[in-house]
């Protein structure tokens, strides 16, 4: 056996704890004060799912998350159909026309002789 000295189960009464001092087992025997960890603990449950669940589901399938992703959806689509106040004004909706300008050109004076 290769652990650690310490205070483990004892292997010829489970109810009891015996100390093994990194070689064999001592005779010192004791009642156990609180419950030692179980050697076949199950593993903790994957990144990202509720602990205690009977439905251990992932974080996005949550109420809460459903519920968040829809606010900001909605929010989103709003903003894409309010214009904002510092928005170009689209040339086809201005009232006014626009300016022109028109060159004229004058008459070449004739050379004289």
């Amino acid at each position: 056996m290769n652990q650690a000295p310490g205070w483990y189960p004892n292997p010829n009464d489970p109810t009891t704890h015996r100390y093994w001092d990194g070689a064999k087992w001592t005779d010192d025997v004791g009642q156990p004060t609180m419950p030692l960890p179980s050697v076949g603990a199950p593993p903790p449950p994957p990144h990202g799912y509720h602990v205690g669940s009977a439905s251990a589901q992932p974080w996005y399938k949550s109420k809460a998350a459903k519920i968040s992703g829809g606010v900001v959806a909605g929010l989103v689509i709003i903003g894409l159909l309010v214009p904002s106040e510092d928005a170009p004004v689209p040339a086809s909706s201005s009232p006014e026309p626009a300016p022109t300008v028109t060159v004229t050109a004058e008459p070449e004076a004739t050379p004289e002789p």
